[in-house]
């Protein structure tokens, strides 16, 4: 299948045109896989290079169990992409050892729901979802149809599925404490409830096949619904499986207490604490939370 773009529509809605236009109209043209996506080169470092120009990017990163998604500048995006390791005060970082990508893929069309012209889609080799770079609602579909021309590549006919019954996804996990402090997931519900009308400002943390992304979220928003916890804020949001949380605890760490969302064999779902000016303001709710229940 072929996708043609056409640079003369300015309507985002009206930018695609059928094979049948004249071929002296057509600017770009991308052939898409089975899926209807466009194949992109198979290099994480090229494929994001090549969006260096937006100056704004919205990033998200998931598993199996969740996401967490968060808007991001180019000079943040940048700055994060080359750190050499990961501490709480990088927004995005790439643990190369462990980064397993097995493909890459876009969309130019329009999103309903933001505006969006298209994204990359980054998968493993089990062929999930790990990564995706969404491009930001302001920008024009040519400029993100002239981006996407530099790593489109032809669709293979034939994947290699040689890999994907041995693969298994990394997920850190988190070793067992002699003294754990446990939470429910009512109370973490309660917590995350009463957090907005306190302005605790939290730090949440996610890792996925390599990929650790941090959102400083002030949760104005929490629902729960068909076994999900949806939380969203200013700039990003996140969601969870609350059927995949096996355990939530929480420790002191780097002297502040931090909870752990556990999944099997005790790997971090997501990692959580105050920024640093909510502290105290989290330590008295943790504490009402706990006592209350």
């Amino acid at each position: 299948m072929h996708f043609y773009f056409d640079k003369r529509n300015s309507s985002p809605k009206e930018n695609l045109t059928f094979p049948s236009a004249p071929v002296s109209r057509l600017r770009y043209c991308f052939q898409t896989n089975a899926n209807g996506d466009i194949p992109v080169v198979p290099d994480f470092l090229t494929a994001v290079n090549a969006l260096r120009d937006f100056p704004e990017l919205f990033i998200q990163t998931e598993h199996v169990y969740g996401q967490m998604s968060t808007r991001m500048s180019q000079d943040q995006f940048m700055d994060c992409l080359h750190e050499k390791a990961h501490n709480w005060n990088s927004s995005f970082f790439i643990d190369h050892n462990n980064l397993s990508v097995a493909n890459i893929t876009a969309k130019l069309e329009l999103c309903e729901c933001c505006n969006s012209p298209g994204y990359l889609k980054f998968t493993n080799p089990a062929g999930r979802s790990f990564f995706k770079i969404c491009i930001p609602e302001f920008i024009e579909a040519e400029a993100w149809a002239s981006a996407l021309a530099k790593i489109a590549v032809v669709p293979e006919e034939d994947q290699d599925l040689s890999k994907v019954k041995d693969f298994v996804p990394f997920h850190p996990r988190l070793d067992p404490d002699p003294s754990p402090y446990p939470l429910t997931q009512n109370q973490l519900i309660s917590l995350f409830a009463n957090s907005q009308s306190k302005e605790i400002k939290f730090k949440f943390n996610l890792q996925s096949s390599g990929i650790t992304l941090q959102n400083s979220l002030l949760i104005k928003n929490i629902q729960v619904e068909n076994g999900f916890m949806m939380c969203q804020g200013l700039g990003g949001g996140f969601n969870i499986s609350l059927k995949a949380i096996q355990k939530i605890e929480y420790f002191i760490k780097d002297g502040c207490k931090t909870l752990f969302l556990l999944g099997p064999s005790r790997s971090i779902l997501f990692e959580i604490k105050p920024e640093s000016n909510s502290v105290d303001t989290w330590d008295t709710l943790l504490e009402a939370v706990l006592n209350h229940n």
